[in-house]
């Protein structure tokens, strides 16, 4: 039987007995967002590399929870994104529709942090809106996961409350899982790992970066 639980703009969509749970929202650091801890036992399982973009979140959720279907590689943006002079959600969408169509968007785990001993991460800025303004597919897989659609009884699901315009981070969500879910061995965190150029509150809105003045999308070097 599947529960929403709610806490501090976080929603779960939560099953007795889950050992993992899924985060899906959009995702960002500064230097200024600092460090989180993972909790004892918890793997924290990443689907891009620090400082680029995830894409395919939601196919990867799909995978995750059940769902056996390819995840594909789209680069039908580019064209539309790359004319003319780029806003600053035009140059996130050109910079995700690259990593489409190179397939570096990730697919795949590339860190797996923690464990029995506690380990550092990037303590991430997450907002429920991203550049594209449309979340029906992060609603539609909640509302499916919620509904029992999903093959999977095993894995929960956390995203952030609809249309919230609050900004949460990575410990914050890691201790509404545990405090509303259980004790999870895995998190799997499909947000955007995306640093930007510039310092502390420059990334809490992806909607107000700043720095794209000249078109150009700028990551810093870690």
């Amino acid at each position: 039987m599947t529960t929403v639980k709610t806490k501090n703009h976080f929603r779960l969509s939560h099953h007795e007995g889950a050992t993992k749970v899924v985060l899906l929202c959009h995702g960002a650091w500064s230097h200024g967002q600092g460090y989180a801890l993972t909790p004892p036992g918890m793997v924290v399982q990443f689907y891009s590399v620090h400082g680029q973009f995830g894409t395919n979140s939601a196919n990867i959720a799909r995978a995750l929870f059940g769902v056996e279907e390819e995840v594909a590689l789209s680069s039908d943006v580019i064209a539309q994104i790359m004319r003319g002079d780029l806003t600053q959600d035009e140059a996130i969408l050109a910079a995700k529709a690259r990593a489409n169509a190179t397939g570096t968007g990730g697919a795949m785990i590339v860190d797996s942090v923690g464990g029995r001993l506690r380990a550092q991460l990037h303590n991430y800025t997450l907002g429920y809106h991203g550049p594209g303004g449309d979340e029906s597919s992060t609603e539609g897989i909640w509302d499916a996961h919620v509904a029992e659609e999903y093959p999977s009884t095993d894995v929960d699901l956390i995203c952030l409350k609809k249309n919230t315009r609050k900004f949460k981070d990575l410990r914050q969500a890691i201790e509404f899982a545990l405090e509303k879910g259980g004790n999870y061995q895995e998190f799997h965190f499909l947000p955007c790992r995306h640093v930007d150029s510039k310092d502390a509150t420059s990334m809490l809105s992806v909607g107000d970066l700043g720095g794209f003045a000249d078109g150009t999308f700028k990551t810093v070097d870690l």
